[in-house]
């Protein structure tokens, strides 16, 4: 008679040799994913934050399309362009052309 019940208990990859560092697990890529969104979420508001304190109220559509953008790269480049930018129309076209990239 076959033993079923090697198919039923989960290979413990983590007590191999070098398993530990060689094997994430569902739960570590997990966190890992949380940590990037929270990033890009934190770079969101930040974006929002300076370009409400230099230029005033944003159109909704504006804040729209700052949340669409999800690349931490381009969120710090823009932040950047709020900061620099004296014009606010510069500054909306900026986030329009790169939000349509997205």
């Amino acid at each position: 008679m076959i033993d079923n019940s090697i198919f039923f208990r989960p290979k413990r990859v983590r007590e191999l040799p070098h398993g530990e560092e060689t094997v994430e697990t569902t739960a570590d890529i997990l966190r890992k994913e949380g940590v990037i969104w929270d990033k890009i979420e934190n770079a969101q508001d930040s974006l929002i934050t300076v370009a409400q304190a230099k230029f005033g109220t944003l159109h909704p559509e504006l804040i729209k399309k700052n949340r669409s953008i999800q690349t931490l790269e381009t969120l710090q480049s823009l932040l950047t362009q709020a900061v620099l930018k004296n014009n606010a129309q510069e500054f909306f076209r900026e986030v329009e052309g790169v939000s349509k990239q997205q």
